[in-house]
């Protein structure tokens, strides 16, 4: 597997936190555009609030106001999800970096009790924990770095180990 690690415009990121997406190899858009592209249409007033409280993330101080849930993913991998109103069920997942830089990733509707259970969550869930995986290994490699400023480096990551 080979992606991309794109930042998305200053609308979202900023001076507290760098937002990035993923681009996979031979996709037109980002997993995040797909999300909006996908989900749009039936949970407009969803996929709104999830896009308001993640411009938000760059205004407001505390994170205490995000609809964030961690460990979704493996220990230590930094998985986890934003939610939208409460009460709703459209669920977008994504790799967290401290409040430094958020990868965000897909997602869907929720319609069971845990992503496990849905095919569409469960393969963006899993896509993200080995994306995660992948940058880890980029930057014990060398190949990236993080610093205050978000991501630095090569921001093309291939798994050798798939060819």
């Amino acid at each position: 597997m080979r992606f991309e690690i794109v930042k998305l415009d200053d609308v979202f990121s900023g001076q507290y936190t760098q937002i990035y997406t993923i681009k996979l190899e031979g996709e037109e858009d980002t997993v995040f555009e797909q999300f909006v592209s996908e989900y749009y249409e039936a949970f407009t007033s969803e996929v709104k609030y999830i896009v308001s409280k993640l411009k938000a993330i760059n205004t407001e101080v505390s994170w205490n106001k995000i609809p964030f849930k961690d460990k979704e993913g493996k220990p230590g991998d930094g998985v986890a999800e934003f939610f939208d109103l409460p009460g709703k069920r459209l669920r977008l997942f994504c790799i967290s970096y401290g409040k430094v830089a958020v990868v965000l990733g897909g997602g869907g509707s929720k319609n069971t009790v845990t992503w496990q259970e849905d095919l569409t969550l469960s393969y963006h869930a899993k896509l993200l924990i080995k994306i995660s995986g992948m940058i880890t290994k980029a930057m014990r490699d060398g190949y990236l770095s993080f610093t205050d400023n978000g991501f630095e480096g090569d921001l093309i990551i291939d798994d050798y180990a798939d060819e």
